[in-house]
């Protein structure tokens, strides 16, 4: 069977499902199994890993972030956590300037990690989850280091990226329907301990 693990950029996915209603009602997602919906038969799931950071100014987004990465860690999945830089930028109306929150070290963790991971030969096939192009460095040197490795861009909702497109082996979209197959159960009872519930604001009758 084919070794495949994911690596899943979690900013550039829960920003898409903001793109459309029913996108937005999938944000309580099973992210795991997600991601085994695009197997093939002859390809197993070794790894799931998401990248991510913590709103930490918002305490209330925080609360729901974590809640969130508990049902992931849950299921399965490696959790990565980078986090945010307060940057200057200017308004392009009044000429003022503000300090916005910028995610830092996404970017270079996946790319970390994925050519770790082929140099440790920890898989055969590689589904990078984003459409950030800033990752095609990483990609062309998977390429170039590891040629018997196959790399697949999986874009998620709406975030189709013509460059990206160019420098992977195949790649694939994610559709609205597949992450509506995708939403977690609203309740996750564990034998033991508090269960994981699905923030309010994210619930099916939310959007």
């Amino acid at each position: 069977m084919t070794r495949a693990v994911f690596f899943v950029d979690g900013f550039n996915l829960y920003h898409s499902l903001l793109t459309h209603p029913r996108a937005a009602a999938c944000k309580w997602l099973d992210v795991r199994g997600l991601c085994a919906g695009f197997l093939q038969k002859t390809e197993t799931l070794h790894r799931v890993t998401y990248f991510t950071a913590l709103a930490t100014w918002n305490r209330k987004k925080v609360e729901r972030h974590q809640e969130f990465l508990r049902a992931q860690r849950h299921h399965g999945v490696e959790i990565v956590q980078g986090e945010f830089k307060w940057k200057d930028r200017r308004c392009r109306n009044c000429n003022s300037v503000m300090k916005v929150p910028e995610e830092k070290m996404t970017d270079v963790s996946i790319a970390v990690r994925l050519l770790g991971d082929a140099h440790r030969d920890e898989f055969d096939l590689a589904f990078l989850m984003s459409g950030d192009t800033d990752l095609i460095p990483a990609i062309r040197a998977l390429r170039d280091l590891h040629p018997d490795k196959e790399i697949v861009a999986v874009f998620p909702y709406n975030r189709v990226t013509e460059a990206l497109k160019l420098e992977v082996h195949r790649y694939m979209r994610t559709r609205l329907d597949r992450l509506e197959r995708h939403r977690l159960p609203e309740t996750i009872a564990l034998p033991t301990g508090k269960p994981i519930t699905c923030p309010v604001e994210w619930r099916a009758t939310q959007s």
